[in-house]
C-alpha cells in the first residue's frame, strides 16, 4: 500500500505524463491508476499506442484530463470528437526530439528481469534516451510475466524514482498470417531482395510475407524500428547475419520487438540473440545513419492511394 501511495504521490495535478507505448506499455500501473482515479486530476497524458496492443483512452481513466497522441487508435476516435484528445502526428524520429525537450514530469516505463535477474527495460526503447534524460520522475513497472532480453538496457535504478512490481501481462503483438493476395505482393517485392542487402520492415501481413520468402538469401543485414517472428526465423535460418553491413557488422539493430511468445523467449534465452541490439529512435531512425547503410531496403506496407497517386 505504501508503494502505491508513493506512486500516486507522483502524479500530481497539472502532471505531464509519458506512458510507454506498444509492447512496453506499463499495464500494471495503468490498472494502479484506473483503481485509484477518483485522488487524481488534472494530468496530461503522452504515448503512441499502436492499436492492437494499447486499448485505453487515458483523457477518460482521470477526472479532467487529456491525452496528446502521436498515433491514432480507433479507442481514441470518440475523445478526439469531444476534444479531449490531441493527435500529433509526427515521423518517429521527430517524436523522439519532441519528448526530450518537451516539459515532462512523470515518465511510466517497462522493465522486467532478465534470465540472471537483471532489471533490464524492453521490449521497446523507441524513446527511451529522450524520455530519461528529460523525465523529472522516472517510475519503472518490474512486470513479473515476462523475461526481459539479455541485450537490453539496465535499468539504472539511482535514476528512478520508483519501482513497482506489477502483473502487467506477456508483451506480445497479435501475429498477421498472409493470405493470398499478401502472399504474392511478398513473393514479387522478396525477388526484389538481393544477398547482403540490409532490410527495415514494418507491421502487417506483406512485410511478413516477404520475410517468409527470404529464405534462399544469405548475408542479410537488419536496421530498423521493430523486429518480429520473421526477422527471428531469418536470423535463425544463418540468412540474416549481418555480416557486410558497413555499421554496427554483424549486429541486427532495433528499436522494439514486436511478436509472440516465441518471440520474447528467443531473445531472453537464445545464443543467436546476443547479436541484437536495441536502439532510441534517434539512431533507427536518423537519416543520417541509414545513409551510411549501403544496400538500405525499407520495406512498409501503404494503408490506400488516392486519385491524386497520395499514398
Amino acid at each position: 500500500m505504501a508503494m502505491i501511495d508513493d506512486f500516486l504521490a507522483c502524479l500530481s495535478p497539472g502532471s505531464t505524463v509519458y506512458v510507454a507505448g506498444s509492447c512496453a506499455e506499463p499495464r500494471g500501473l495503468i490498472e494502479l491508476i484506473d483503481a485509484n482515479s477518483s485522488s487524481l486530476k488534472d494530468l496530461t497524458f503522452i504515448q503512441q499506442p499502436l492499436g492492437a496492443v494499447n486499448q485505453r483512452d487515458f483523457s477518460l481513466l482521470v477526472a479532467n484530463s487529456t491525452q496528446r497522441s502521436f498515433f491514432m487508435a480507433p479507442q481514441l476516435r470518440t475523445g478526439l470528437i469531444e476534444g479531449r484528445v490531441e493527435f500529433v502526428p509526427k515521423h518517429m524520429r521527430a517524436i523522439f526530439d519532441y519528448l526530450r525537450h518537451i516539459k515532462l514530469d512523470v515518465a511510466l516505463l517497462q522493465a522486467a528481469r532478465d534470465q540472471h535477474g537483471v532489471l533490464r527495460y524492453g521490449p521497446n526503447l523507441d524513446y527511451m534516451d529522450a524520455v530519461l534524460a528529460n523525465a523529472q520522475k522516472v517510475v519503472v513497472e518490474e512486470n513479473l510475466d515476462f523475461v526481459a532480453p539479455f541485450t537490453s538496457p539496465k535499468v539504472d535504478l539511482s535514476a528512478t524514482e520508483l519501482i513497482v512490481t506489477c502483473h502487467g501481462g506477456i508483451p506480445t503483438y497479435p501475429g498477421t498470417e498472409p493470405d493470398e493476395t499478401s502472399s504474392r505482393i511478398g513473393a514479387l517485392i522478396a525477388d526484389l531482395i538481393r544477398d547482403g542487402d540490409c532490410l527495415q520492415t514494418g507491421i502487417g501481413a506483406v512485410p511478413a510475407a516477404i520475410l517468409n520468402n527470404l529464405g534462399e538469401r544469405s548475408d542479410l543485414g537488419f536496421h530498423g524500428g521493430l523486429m518480429d517472428d520473421g526477422v527471428m526465423q531469418l536470423i535463425e535460418g544463418g540468412n540474416l547475419t549481418g555480416a557486410v553491413k558497413n555499421i554496427d557488422r554483424n549486429l541486427h539493430v532495433l528499436g522494439m520487438a514486436l511478436g509472440s511468445e516465441v518471440l520474447l523467449d528467443w531473445l531472453a534465452h537464445s545464443d543467436k540473440a546476443s547479436a541484437v541490439r536495441f536502439r532510441s529512435a534517434d539512431y533507427t531512425h536518423e537519416a543520417s545513419v541509414i545513409a551510411r547503410i549501403d544496400n538500405f531496403v525499407s520495406i512498409n506496407s501503404a494503408i490506400e492511394i488516392d486519385l491524386h497517386g497520395q499514398i
